[in-house]
């Protein structure tokens, strides 16, 4: 009887013994599918970062375009503005000689009547 208890004891440590090893393989598996889900992960956040640099570079690259065509516009503008003043100057010179002209026809004409 003694040797069936002494076996069955020894049946079960080696049961509890198989047991705990079993788990600590289960647990460093599941260790180890963490640690490839990470690196997977790990790459797809370094091909997003990449992308989302090279993103940004082009991003940086159509601002720097964007703002020398707009200074190109901006001088431009300034030119015809610069321009439009002096032709208005000129018309508004234009059409105080004409008034003045016409001041004279008037006067002109006035004059010839009298003597008509």
């Amino acid at each position: 009887m003694f040797e069936l208890l002494l076996y069955m004891v020894l049946c079960l440590y080696i049961y509890i013994y198989i047991y705990i090893i079993v788990s600590r393989i289960i647990d460093y598996y599941h260790v180890y599918v963490y640690i490839i889900m990470y690196q997977e992960e790990h790459k797809k956040l370094e091909v997003l970062a990449f992308e989302s640099e090279t993103r940004i570079a082009s991003l940086e690259e159509e601002i720097t375009a964007t703002l020398k065509e707009k200074e190109e516009v901006m001088s431009i503008n300034e030119g015809l503005m610069v321009e439009l003043e002096g032709l208005c100057e000129k018309l508004n010179t234009s059409t105080t000689e004409l008034n003045h002209l016409k001041e004279e026809i008037d006067a002109l004409v006035s004059f010839f009547r009298k003597f008509s």
